[in-house]
């Protein structure tokens, strides 16, 4: 399950550096 989140926030980190 943690691993499931932080994949998520990593995913999340990565998409809002991707829109800038």
């Amino acid at each position: 399950h943690i691993k499931r989140v932080a994949l998520r926030d990593f995913n999340a980190t990565s998409a809002e550096v991707l829109c800038e």
